[in-house]
């Protein structure tokens, strides 16, 4: 279940000073719920924004220029009987659309995040297409 960041704040807010157990028993959450609460204490107590936020993630989702190429590719590949992979997928967004690519790995902490990134949005933009 998601809650709101007010409502996680006025639950950090009253179980200060309690133990996690008399916490979960006077609020009546889910142990691991407050728990994880607390672990992220001065982030969601931080929080500055609308009062129906579930979460920090954007509202808008990244674009794709290469989603619906992607799609035809994938298409003509299965109908060709070849076999789709999602390296093949990536060997052609690299090598279709190279600047596409490194601007937007560009700014990535490591190559790790910025291939799970890349297949996300690649991902959904399959999905959406």
């Amino acid at each position: 279940m998601n809650y709101s960041f007010v409502k996680k704040q006025q639950v950090l807010q009253a179980t200060v000073g309690m133990s996690e157990r008399a916490a979960d028993r006077a609020q009546a959450f889910p142990h691991w719920t407050i728990s994880d609460w607390r672990k992220n204490k001065e982030d969601i107590l931080a929080f500055v924004g609308s009062e129906k936020t579930l979460s920090r993630a954007p509202g808008r989702p990244e674009s794709v220029p290469v989603g619906i190429e992607l799609i035809t590719y994938m298409k003509d590949t299965r109908q060709d009987w070849f076999l789709l992979t999602a390296r093949s997928m990536a060997v052609f967004v690299r090598e279709s659309y190279p600047e596409w690519l490194q601007m937007y790995v560009g700014d990535k902490k490591n190559a790790s995040t910025a291939y799970e990134s890349c297949s996300g949005v690649l991902l959904t933009a399959i999905i959406a297409g």
